[in-house]
């Protein structure tokens, strides 16, 4: 009794934690937005300083443990309703079945992301020029996954395999099995490295565990006892047939769609081959600076930083203004604004730009070195260990 109540319990979570916990869906992209609306006064009842749900907040955590708390009451609820326990079977299968549609969008969205590099994207200049001590482990091991193609590809075809088996009966419980073993290595990773996922990648992990739940006890008779046992039937739910075929064609062309809009959207197949802005790339100061100014970088996402010796950086978050050749940087504290004038020019094969604030008139002048060309951006293999001394 009291484990089916469990078990009743983690499916009602496990569907609120997909209704609920914000994830990036290019065909839902309000799901913060309504999760914030109905919930926003839970953090506000514990004073938090971060109100919204992105992940790894207080926030998040404090929701799902309200999520958890709303699955008990409705099960609470359920004791007290005549009907429902003739109805619960095909709900509970119903949720087994969001939950396998759930994962196989993940780890498709996941899986692509890693092909097309989008997820471990090439290191911008200025990580590529920050010793290795120095930068913050989350940061440090995306970026040297980022440096490996062959890695990225791997990894992402692993996690596409495991999404295309999840979406077919047949291959479910195959996929499921990756699956476990592909998040538990993740959460594994966000726990050692300190990345901010882990709360989400927890719950991926939980709800694949809880669609493989019917098949654990003939899976440890038949791997384990050696018992002539079979599998658990799969759940069909009692829609009939044109209507369940047509809605698996949409969700599987919704979840494709999602999961390659990369290449839709930019035409290209690798981020690394994404063109940059003009004065993207690192650049050395070109003259001896009061202020030690050694380097400064133009980051892809609209970002300059400036690297003081010391390795200090300042970074400022700037806007185009192409027709006119300047743009504006303001940095994080949003107290110090200014505007350069840039020009970029060719001398003696090499490439410098040029920064003049429109203000004052100080010229920051600096030689663009190729950051691309560094040891650990070059895409080298050695197959013995002779080969690296040549």
């Amino acid at each position: 009794m009291l484990k089916n109540k469990i078990n009743e319990i983690l499916h009602w979570f496990a569907l609120l934690t997909i209704v609920f916990i914000p994830a990036s869906f290019h065909f839902f992209p309000f799901q913060q937005d309504i999760s914030q609306f109905i919930f926003s006064w839970i953090p506000a009842l514990f004073d938090l300083k971060i109100t919204d749900f992105s992940s790894d907040t207080e926030s998040l955590y404090t929701l799902v443990l309200f999520l958890m708390l709303i699955s008990v009451l409705i099960v609470v609820a359920h004791h007290f309703w005549s009907g429902w326990e003739s109805r619960k079977p095909e709900f509970l299968s119903l949720v087994r079945i969001i939950i396998v549609y759930y994962l196989a969008s993940r780890l498709m969205v996941y899986g692509f992301d890693k092909i097309f590099k989008t997820q471990f994207y090439l290191p911008e200049p200025n990580i590529a020029y920050t010793p290795f001590g120095l930068m913050e482990k989350d940061i440090l091991f995306w970026s040297v996954m980022g440096t490996s193609k062959l890695y990225c590809i791997a990894t992402g075809v692993i996690e596409v395999i495991a999404a295309s088996l999840l979406l077919f009966k047949k291959t479910r419980v195959l996929g499921l099995l990756i699956s476990v073993g592909i998040l538990t290595h993740v959460l594994l990773i966000n726990l050692g490295f300190d990345i901010s996922v882990k709360l989400y990648s927890f719950l991926l992990l939980f709800i694949s565990l809880l669609a493989l739940s019917p098949q654990l006890k003939p899976l440890y008779c038949l791997l384990i006892k050696r018992e002539n046992v079979a599998l658990a039937e799969e759940e069909r739910l009692s829609i009939k047939s044109p209507i369940r075929k047509s809605l698996k064609f949409l969700v599987i062309g919704m979840i494709l769609i999602e999961a390659i809009k990369f290449p839709l959207t930019t035409g290209y197949f690798s981020d690394d081959n994404l063109p940059r802005h003009e004065l993207h790339g690192a650049y050395e100061y070109e003259e001896p600076s009061h202020v030690g100014l050694e380097r400064f970088y133009f980051h892809r996402r609209n970002f300059l930083i400036f690297e003081f010796s010391g390795y200090h950086f300042e970074s400022y978050e700037i806007k185009f203004d192409k027709s006119d050749k300047i743009f504006t940087a303001e940095n994080e504290s949003k107290d110090h604004l200014i505007v350069y004038a840039f020009k970029l020019y060719q001398q003696d094969e090499q490439t410098f730009v040029e920064l003049r604030d429109m203000k004052t008139g100080h010229i920051i002048r600096g030689r663009k070195i190729e950051y691309r060309g560094l040891p650990a951006l070059k895409d080298d293999f050695h197959w013995t260990i002779e080969s690296y001394a040549k």
